[in-house]
């Protein structure tokens, strides 16, 4: 439980800062502390987004067995990726890619 709420927390922390680095549109303009506690409220509110995001997926999807996962994995995933990379590679040897 504790290892799965650091990597939540870790994951929506640089969501926020490197994908969500805006906390107010360009045409505010704030200084000295006002600009500090709009950021930091901005930040923590963004972060509760996620969180929420991520926790209502979680809660709301159903959960795989561990001989469903291998079943999708060997049955499905593996052939999928084994045809990708025969597309891939015959694009790259007719010359498709450059």
């Amino acid at each position: 439980m504790l290892l799965q709420r650091s990597v939540l927390e870790r994951i929506v922390s640089g969501e926020v800062t490197l994908v969500f680095r805006r906390w107010l549109r360009p045409t505010v303009r704030a200084g000295g502390t006002l600009k500090t506690v709009l950021g930091v409220l901005a930040i923590v509110i963004k972060a509760g987004f996620f969180l929420f995001l991520f926790l209502w997926v979680r809660w709301s999807l159903p959960r795989f067995r561990f001989d469903q996962l291998m079943r999708l994995g060997w049955k499905v995933m593996l052939p999928l990726s084994l045809a990708n990379l025969l597309v891939t590679g015959a694009v790259i040897a007719l010359g498709g890619a450059r």
